[in-house]
């Protein structure tokens, strides 16, 4: 890669960075991320324990271990309720595993309130990729594709019968000398575009765009769209990464702009639960 990949967007801008987290230390910013410990997944459960700082890298273990039904535990981190942001520039540097069965990923999904109420309901309300939110996939490699392949895709209006989604598992992309690569996704008004070690690699212009404000998830997943067949052998890979970074242009910080409104009845719950708390 370039030199200057990692250290701004791969487009020409007024940018601020307005997010950076190189896991420096020997344990996870607990202000800017949230160890996750339970997933809806049939074949894993995300545990604590299997996301941990070591030598300046977070790592995301899997452990076969039944817990809850579920045969596997692995490791997941968010930046729900602490940091979310609409539109810019995000990327990070990562090392995959090639254990086949595993799923790493990085992804956002809506907070439209990064501070806002936390009754069960209005969690539901602040996450719905309904009324403007929308699942941004900027990385899913499945393992067993093995290397240099990976998965874009966007997700909106739930995730039943009025789902919806774009995307392409053909994202290809060539070895690194240290085996470390830059994922990244700009998200501006109607468009995305997805970058790997700053080479454009996918495009999707359209007006239902997510407008709402959204927070980072890094996850290693199992199972499921990434087969059923885990290597034993190596399951004990780890996936690693070294820094997330995001960037927002200027004029975004001097006017944020508009994101999709809420229907009257859950912006009504919305606004009884912050009183109520």
């Amino acid at each position: 890669p370039a030199e200057w990949v990692g250290q701004r967007p791969p487009v020409d801008g007024d940018w601020v960075k307005t997010f950076e987290d190189t896991f420096d230390g020997d344990s996870l910013d607990e202000t800017k991320w949230t160890k996750c410990d339970d997933h809806f997944s049939k074949f894993f459960i995300y545990q604590e324990e299997h996301s941990y700082v070591e030598d300046g890298v977070l790592k995301l273990r899997a452990e076969k271990k039944a817990v809850d039904g579920r045969q596997y535990t692995s490791g997941q981190v968010e930046s729900f309720g602490k940091w979310a942001q609409q539109y810019g520039y995000f990327e990070a540097r990562v090392k995959l595993p090639t254990t086949r069965g595993f799923w790493p990923a990085f992804w956002l999904m809506p907070d439209r309130f990064v501070d806002g109420p936390s009754d069960q309901r209005s969690i539901w309300i602040r996450n719905s990729t309904q009324w403007g939110g929308m699942e941004f996939d900027i990385m899913e490699h499945l393992c067993e594709w093995g290397p240099g392949r990976n998965n874009v895709a966007v997700h909106w209006d739930g995730y039943r019968d009025d789902h919806k989604s774009w995307g392409t598992n053909k994202a290809f992309f060539g070895p690194t000398p240290d085996g470390w690569h830059n994922f990244g996704m700009l998200w501006e008004p109607g468009k995305l575009t997805w970058f790997i070690d700053g080479v454009k690699k996918a495009e999707w212009s359209n007006e239902r765009v997510g407008s709402v404000p959204a927070y980072m998830k890094i996850s290693l997943q199992l199972g499921g769209w990434a087969t059923e067949d885990i290597d034993m052998g190596n399951i004990y890979q780890t996936y690693d990464i070294d820094y997330v970074r995001v960037w927002q242009k200027q004029e975004y910080i001097d006017n944020p702009p508009k994101q999709a409104p809420l229907p009257a009845d859950r912006q009504a719950h919305i606004d009884k639960s912050a009183k109520d708390a």
